[in-house]
């Protein structure tokens, strides 16, 4: 593109080299037997209707010229803010992955030993073991609904396709449902603290299970996370 403005200039200053000083200082042709005079300024006069439609047909193309390097501007201009724009997108949806996974990942090892098989077993290693155990689910669980709610998560959730907006709300659910018998975080953390029966019942089987497969199923969507 720089070669080609070089080339109209240079053009540009030829034409108006041979042309106006012939015009203006050319000794004018005489009247009488139409003789004499500046040869090559009596050939711009005799065709001054071709050169002017070869004049406007070469700043027509000058015209155009400097239109396409116009429009080349803008499009690296635009392609410059598209750039930023994705990038900036990109960064939102890096974060708020990283966010949640960092939840769901924990969530996922402290819900899938929440098993009926392994109820005995967490019993049988005393009370202490059995609120801590508690413990831990009801706050990752926790943590893991607030992360919706996380700013990083928030920046990002214009970006979300429907089929995620769908699964982040039914981990939002299924949070809600887990800690709907919890009590409150001053209760659980008090010294003698320990969790009932029914309390830690409503943990085991169905919904940690539930809380488990819906952790698995935010992570597969999560790694289809892409810009267009």
């Amino acid at each position: 593109m720089v070669f080609s403005s070089r080339i109209r200039t240079f053009m540009l200053v030829c034409v108006i080299a041979s042309i106006v000083p012939a015009v203006i200082f050319g000794e004018p042709r005489l009247v009488d037997g139409q003789h004499g005079g500046d040869p090559w300024r009596n050939i711009l006069f005799d065709f001054q209707t071709l050169i002017g439609g070869g004049l406007a047909v070469f700043a027509a193309w000058w015209t155009v010229g400097a239109m396409e390097k116009a429009d080349q501007a803008a499009q690296v201009r635009h392609n410059q803010i598209i750039e930023a724009t994705v990038f900036r997108e990109k960064r939102a949806l890096l974060r708020a992955e990283h966010h949640m996974l960092a939840y769901t990942k924990v969530v996922r090892q402290i819900c899938s030993r929440l098993t009926s098989d392994n109820i005995a077993t967490i019993r049988s290693k005393g009370p202490r073991v059995l609120t801590t155990v508690y413990n831990n689910a009801i706050t990752f669980v926790s943590r893991l609904k607030r992360g919706f709610a996380h700013e990083d998560w928030i920046q990002a959730a214009h970006l979300l396709e429907p089929e995620m907006i769908a699964i982040s709300m039914e981990v939002e659910t299924v949070c809600d449902q887990f800690l709907l018998f919890s009590p409150t975080q001053e209760e659980r953390f008090a010294p003698d603290f320990s969790p009932t029966e029914d309390q830690f019942e409503w943990l085991v089987g169905n919904n940690s299970l539930l809380v488990v497969h819906l952790c698995e199923k935010l992570e597969r969507a999560m790694e289809g996370w892409k810009i267009v």
